[in-house]
């Protein structure tokens, strides 16, 4: 048994929110002999690993297009990153964002490689056939250590996916196309 994704100790405030919110977010934890628990975890955690790459990207471009606005209109506060300049705060601040996401990118992608693997062996083959268009040959074909996943972040940026089926056919298919 793996802990619900806010973990055992949250489990009465996610049930309270639930009731205030009418919300159905998960408070018990994940059998990973489940094959229904199994999918959720994938839809989870892939999910979560896409929105984190694309808050990444989007916050690097930001940073970016900060830093030359502020070049061009501030040039001697650029130059001294002078703190009292607004978008020199702004820039900082959005560092420090970026910063933390890519910290929580880091360990999402550890799970996320993790939940796939875990997924990938202990779904039934219909489920991993429907879910990630991955059959049981391309499976036994992949090195969990050796893929890139600087590949896959790569092709989850340019799908954009915005829901957890989306995230995991375009995590699939990176995957897959690693194979080959």
């Amino acid at each position: 048994m793996i802990n619900g994704p806010w973990g055992k100790e949250n489990a009465n405030t996610v049930e309270m929110l639930n009731q205030i919110l009418g919300t159905k977010y998960r408070t018990k934890p994940f059998d990973l002999n489940n094959t229904n628990d199994l999918k959720e975890m994938l839809f989870l955690i892939s999910g979560k690993y896409a929105d984190l790459i694309i808050y990444a990207s989007d916050l690097d471009r930001i940073i970016e297009y900060l830093d030359e606005s502020i070049e061009i209109y501030h040039p001697v506060d650029w130059f001294n990153k002078n703190e009292v300049n607004r978008l020199i705060n702004a820039y900082e601040n959005i560092r420090y964002g970026l910063k933390e996401i890519e910290e929580e990118l880091e360990e999402t992608k550890k799970k996320c490689q993790t939940i796939w693997k875990t997924f990938t062996q202990k779904a039934p083959a219909a489920t991993t056939k429907k879910l990630t268009g991955l059959t049981r040959k391309d499976i036994a074909k992949i090195n969990w250590d050796a893929l890139d996943w600087n590949e896959i972040e790569i092709k989850v940026i340019k799908k954009r996916p915005y829901t957890h089926a989306e995230a995991v056919k375009t995590i699939a298919k990176a995957i897959k196309e690693e194979l080959t």
